[in-house]
This record gives structure tokens, sequence and C-alpha cells, in this order.
């Protein structure tokens, strides 16, 4: 790792972190220029001797996408004097640990080393993952107990102390399921066995655990286990068709959407819609919910409930009669222009400009054509109201006051 500028008076940097020189308008690192990153890889880091092995320095990366140079020191002695090139193949024929080196140089300068270590003569270590087997699954929260275990050809069983652990997960585009990046989600060193509680996160996306194994000389070999969960649909139901919710801020498809088991989301039912032409009021949730609220995937659909506005209409079969004779008064419920049938509605009479106090004169239902009929022989002028008191998802209503006279 470079410890202070090279003569250049550049700022070093390894793959970690950067030598602390002050800000100086004359240091081109604080000047407009950022160091570049320094990353080795050697494939495979370790095996029986003579190892052929490839070094890779194409993970190292400049912030302004400037083309590196590559300078690699095989023999350890500090000068990275021995082969250039992003990648280099070579050979090691004796037995032992060597240290590699790669060093990065950007286009201003700056410089970025990173060291690994290259382990010829000596097999690696064979971990293997017990628990969880192959083709276990998880939900949200779950408790996920995992063990494993490693042997070596010259050393045995190897301690717990030699094993360590990586858990990511694997987030996937939904349009192209082999497009996935991975989150970091912990590790655990020195240990054979532990356990992690299943993380929230979006669908489609797996876990991936991984057992490593080092042996005393250094050699390390890695095995990992995907994790797939166990989904459901978030789902939600409205009892108007044609009506709108929402699921994590876009509009929900018919169904639902595929989730992970005990994810949380969120669900929405807009205050008013207007479908058609007629006016939808949200009144509840079945769960109690508010408008817009969280809840868990777990298969059970909560159902939105909506209430629609509603109109009557009233009319008079005469508007003057000779007292005797028969009116009949007609509402009609309607749901927009919409004949709403099979509901209850009232009709209420009283002495015409009396302003007194409505009676009750019949409760009917309507019939197909969200029409009523109410026929009397009033004794008297006489005014009618229809009254819808709302039920099966409709809102109330009542009609216009139509008057009839008697002569």
């Amino acid at each position: 790792m470079t410890s202070g500028p090279p003569t250049t008076a550049l700022a070093s940097c390894s793959r970690h972190w950067c030598s602390g020189w002050p800000h100086d308008s004359s240091n081109t690192a604080y000047n407009g220029n950022q160091p570049p990153t320094a990353l080795a890889k050697a494939t495979p880091p370790n095996g029986p001797a003579p190892l052929t092995t490839t070094l890779d320095g194409t993970g190292s990366a400049d912030p302004e996408k400037g083309a590196l140079r590559y300078d690699w020191d095989l023999n350890g002695d500090g000068a990275y004097d021995d082969a250039t090139g992003a990648t280099v193949e070579h050979t090691f024929t004796e037995e032992g640990s060597f240290p590699v080196g790669l060093q990065v140089t950007d286009p201003q300068g700056s410089i970025a080393t990173d060291t690994i270590i290259v382990t010829a003569g000596n097999s690696p270590p064979v971990p293997i993952i017990d628990t969880p087997k192959v083709g276990a699954t998880w939900a949200v929260g779950d408790s996920v107990q995992f063990s494993g275990h490693a042997s070596d050809a010259d050393e045995g069983t190897l301690p717990g102390t030699s094993l360590t652990w990586s858990l990511t997960i694997e987030h996937c585009a939904t349009t192209n399921i082999e497009s996935c990046h991975a989150h970091p989600i912990s590790e655990w060193e020195g240990t054979d066995t532990a356990s992690f509680d299943a993380p929230d996160h979006e669908y489609p996306s797996h876990l991936v655990l991984k057992l490593t194994a080092t042996d005393a000389d250094g050699a390390t070999s890695t095995v990992e286990r995907e994790l797939y969960p166990r989904t459901v649909k978030a789902n939600a139901r409205v009892n108007w068709a044609g009506l709108q919710l929402r699921l994590d801020g876009a509009v929900m498809p018919n169904g639902g959407e595929t989730v992970i088991a005990g994810s949380t989301h969120t669900i929405s039912a807009p205050e008013t819609q207007v479908v058609g032409g007629v006016t939808y009021q949200f009144a509840g949730w079945s769960d109690g919910g508010e408008a817009t609220h969280n809840i868990v995937a777990n298969g059970v659909a909560p159902l939105a409930t909506y209430r629609v506005t509603t109109n009557m209409k009233a009319s008079v079969s005469a508007g003057s009669i000779k007292k005797g004779q028969a009116v009949t008064v007609t509402g009609q419920l309607l749901r927009g222009n919409v004949a709403v049938g099979g509901l209850t509605v009232q009709v209420y009479s009283r002495p015409s400009w009396s302003n007194g106090a409505w009676v009750l004169a019949g409760n009917l239902k309507t019939a197909a054509d969200g029409k009523a009929k109410l026929t009397q022989k009033p004794a008297k002028n006489t005014e009618y109201q229809f009254r819808f008191t709302g039920s099966g998802g409709h809102l109330a209503s009542q009609s216009p006051i139509v008057r009839m006279s008697v002569r």
C-alpha cells in the first residue's frame, strides 16, 4: 500500500483509503482530479505447484472514467515492474504464499495499489453448507439458522474459527430475471453456525448465503447456497367494477402483484372516483385501515368499499284531480343514467304548502327500471317526496317535491 505521494506530488490511494495531505490548489488530487481505486484478483488464488493463475485488475476504476495504466509486482520486491496490462497470466513454480501487487495510474498521474496473496503447493479446503438445505424457502421475518463445516487435505477438519459467512440479497429486474444486483446484508466471522432474520425486499429477489473456509496457509475456498422466498399475491378488492386501487404507488393490476410472503406494502383507495359520469365515494376498508395504509402480504385481500351517488326522480300522473279520483306517484332511483332496481325506497306525503311533518306513505321496492309507484285517492291538495336512505353500496338521495291538487 502506498504510504506517500509519488514524485509528481499527487495523492495516492489504496483500495480502501487515500493518504490525507492538506488541501492545496497545487495538489492536482484536490484540483479537479479524484484518485483511482485499485482492485486485484487471482483466478485461481491457490492450488498445487506449479500454479498458473490469471491476475485481473479490471475491477479497478477511475472516478473520471480515465484510461488506467496497470503495473504488477510479481516477486514481492515492492517494485511494480514485472508485468503490465489489465490482465496477466503468471506461473508460480515453487510452493509457498506469494504477495502480488497491483498499481494503477490515472491520466493525471494519481496512483492506487492493492495487494493479494497467491498460494502455490497447497490445495484449498473444502467448505460445505449443512443447513439450510437445498430448496429451503423463507418469508420476511423468518429466523433462518445456518451451519457448515470444512475439511482440508493437510489439516483434516477445520475449526469453526476458520469459517466466515456472508449474506446478500440478489434483487433482479422484473423484466429480466437474469439481471440482478446484490445488496450486502450481514457477515459472520469465526463460527460454524449462526442465524439471521429474513429481510423485507422487493420481488423478484432471493438470498445468497456464502461460506468461505481458510486453512493455516491462507488458502481459501467458497461455496454458496441460493435461498428463494415463498411468494403470495399482494392484493386488494373493491366493491364496484371499474374502480382502481393503488399498490405501492402504482395502479394495482387485476389479481394483485406477486411479492415475498410477509413483506410490507402500501395500499391506497382514492377518496373519490368518477367512472362513466358516476361519482363513487370511498367509505372504508374491511381491515379498518385509513384510505392509504400498510398491509403485510399474507394472501388476504382487504375490501375497499365505495358508495355511489344516486339521484331520485318523482312525478305524479296528474297535477289536478277531482275529489275521489286516484293519482299515481312514481319515483325512479338512478345511478348516473343507470336505473337501480331491487332496492327499497320510501314515499312521504303531507298537505301541500303546509310545511308540516312528512308522513310515511309507503315502503316500495324499485323494479328493474328503477321505478316505484304508489296510487292514492287524496282528499286534499298533497305533495310527495321519494327518499332513498342508502344501501347496497349506494349513497342516500331524495327526489324533488311533486304536488297535485284536488278540485
